[in-house]
């Protein structure tokens, strides 16, 4: 059981981090075109 634990754990933050990597680099692209496209 603890080693199942311990695999979801481990599965969860690698998910966590690959959607946090995945996600940022847009974060930071987008603001400006949208600004650009505010003015």
């Amino acid at each position: 059981m603890k080693r199942a634990i311990a695999l979801v754990v481990l599965l969860c933050s690698a998910a966590s981090l690959l959607s946090a990597c995945i996600v940022v680099p847009p974060r930071g692209g987008p603001p400006p075109y949208r600004y650009h496209d505010r003015y």
